[in-house]
């Protein structure tokens, strides 16, 4: 055997080792990519669990329910309404930054969608909504009034 067929079992080696190499590093990336969006979602939902769990053991469920009633809020109650409408407003505008950053699902943003959609037919949230828009991204308030233009 001489010199150049050794080089050139080589190289075929080399190149093979090469495409292997970029096998595994594309299956990592996927697995990686798995793994991000699932801890994402995880996050998410343990976020909305404590917010849900923090709202119930507070005023708002009365403020909540004054509200869908049509009774007219007190001033406090009013603020504790609007803390209550920004604290969400806030997570689910979390909720899309992810969603656009490609790590959460159609199928889990059209959920959230859905809730972000509940608060649209508070009695209040024509008088909230401006004020609590610029506090928001550009690509928030754009969802929002594409939500509820829907």
């Amino acid at each position: 055997m001489n010199w150049e067929a050794i080089g050139a079992i080589g190289e075929v080696a080399g190149a093979a080792a090469v495409v292997v190499t970029l096998v595994v590093l594309i299956v990592q990336l996927k697995q990686n990519t798995s793994e991000v969006r699932a801890s994402t979602i995880q996050s998410l939902h343990e976020k909305s669990i404590e917010v849900f769990g923090e709202t119930m053991l507070s005023e708002i469920p009365y403020v909540l329910a004054k509200n869908k009633a049509a009774e007219p809020l007190t001033p406090a109650e009013r603020e504790k309404y609007i803390m209550f409408l920004r604290r969400n407003l806030q997570l689910f505008e979390l909720v899309l930054m992810q969603h656009m950053q490609g790590r959460l699902s159609q199928e889990v943003m059209e959920a959230y969608n859905l809730r972000m959609q509940a608060h649209l037919s508070f009695s209040y949230w024509d008088e909230i909504w401006p004020d609590l828009k610029p506090m928001m991204t550009k690509s928030f308030q754009e969802h929002m009034d594409k939500l509820s233009d829907a």
